[in-house]
């Protein structure tokens, strides 16, 4: 997705200054037409600006400490069949297999038996059952496919009076004996290795779940990690599986995000203190393009609550999409300051030059965005409704933080 913006981007940077140029050259002379927001309209909404600025100083930190708390309820929710809605025959399907019949998510645990023995030491097949019986008993959980059930209905049908009818064989042998005459039994083509390897060293239990959120996957995997390393610290096995790979994969997906963002945050910031040739402007650009995922996210937070593997990209995304007003509002005004206007005045000439051109690119960003609502996959409808919510607030701090801060300086730039 990177790649194809930036490559996107700097096709559009050709079109724009190359063929856009030579299509309005070829242009027969015509009288403009008029402008969406008039050019005195944005000057006397520049002077309302910094009439109540005072205002605005105070209503962003509060927006801001409530975007904070919003974040709090954020959670992160992946699966692949929720991923479409209920339109799909995939979703009505499945919900009706998970409703009557049985779950369709499985963690998996392989577990490796000591060195020098096999999964048919029955040490190690006693602690592989009491780990199968725990996680069988866990509220999610439907069914468990595990070695030892299989070896523990053998020998409670093949042991004497002398045999444990509720475990494991005493020895190795007779529990590979009992497996062997088991294998031996089963229809041609079929074997166990959906259970233990070829070598006969690891063995896999396999829980089937029924979960309708991932947190609740995560929070399975956790207390099974957390049981294995407090009972049976030998068998050191986690959690894994397609299931548990998706429930996890925002998280770790939005934790690998922030870094791309600090570095994008570095790159956008040295380039805009080059080109304003101002550290303080270059520094304050970033209040405006950084607090609308701020508050878009909090915004998410407050009302749908989750997010997922589409979401996670939002930020990283469109902070180079709001950047781009933000640049055009200070060279405009720093231009304009360093022609000798006063800040009102320069704010008034900013306004009536480039807000319009801000207010109908952001408009158009946002029905674009807005178009992928309709979308039956979640990740697309996660994707433009973020982005449209964030773009909204970009304009907002554009049009109303950006100005009330650039009043704070009274010196010519």
């Amino acid at each position: 997705m990177g790649n194809i913006v930036a490559f996107g981007l700097l096709y559009g940077l050709v079109v724009v200054f190359i063929l856009l140029i030579a299509i309005l050259a070829k242009r027969p002379p015509t009288r403009a037409g008029r402008l969406m927001v008039s050019g005195e309209a944005m000057r006397r909404f520049s002077g309302w600006v910094i009439r109540q600025r005072r205002m605005i100083f105070v209503l962003f930190p509060v927006l801001a400490l409530g975007a904070v708390l919003g974040i709090r309820n954020i959670e992160y929710d992946d699966n692949v069949i929720r991923y479409f809605d209920d339109r799909y025959p995939l979703r009505q399907d499945s919900e009706a297999i998970e409703s009557g019949l049985t779950g369709l998510e499985a963690l998996q645990f392989s577990f490796s038996a000591p060195d020098g023995a096999s999964v048919f030491d029955p040490v190690f097949l006693r602690s592989v059952d009491r780990f199968a019986k725990w996680i069988d008993n866990q509220p999610e959980v439907v069914s468990v496919a595990a070695l030892t059930s299989i070896l523990r209905d053998l020998n409670r049908n093949m042991s004497g009076d002398g045999g444990d009818p509720d475990g494991v064989a005493d020895t190795q042998a007779a529990n590979a004996q009992l497996m062997m005459f088991y294998e031996l039994s089963l229809p041609v083509g079929m074997d166990l290795n959906i259970l233990m390897d070829v070598d006969r060293t690891q063995t896999l239990v396999t829980a089937t779940v029924r979960a309708g959120r991932s947190e609740e996957l995560r929070d399975l995997a956790r207390r099974a990690d957390a049981w294995i390393a407090e009972n049976e610290p030998t068998l050191s096995a986690h959690a894994s599986g397609a299931a548990i790979a998706f429930a996890r994969i925002s998280e770790r997906n939005n934790e690998q995000m922030i870094w791309g963002f600090l570095t994008a945050l570095g790159l956008v910031s040295a380039t805009m203190i080059v080109t304003l040739r101002s550290i303080r402007h270059g520094l304050l650009s970033l209040v405006p393009n950084l607090l609308p995922a701020l508050l878009g996210f909090g915004f998410w937070g407050w009302t749908l609550g989750d997010v997922n593997l589409g979401s996670t990209v939002v930020t990283t995304m469109t902070f180079g999409i709001v950047v781009d007003d933000t640049v055009h509002f200070l060279m405009h005004y720093l231009a304009c300051r360093r022609r000798g206007h006063d800040v009102e005045g320069a704010l008034a000439d900013t306004f009536a030059v480039v807000g319009s051109a801000i207010i109908l690119t952001s408009v158009a960003l946002i029905m674009g965005f807005a178009i992928l609502i309709t979308s039956g996959f979640a990740i697309n409808q996660h994707i433009g409704l973020l982005t449209a919510v964030v773009i909204v607030f970009a304009l907002i701090c554009d049009l109303l933080l950006l100005p009330a801060l650039l009043t704070l300086s009274r010196k010519r730039e």
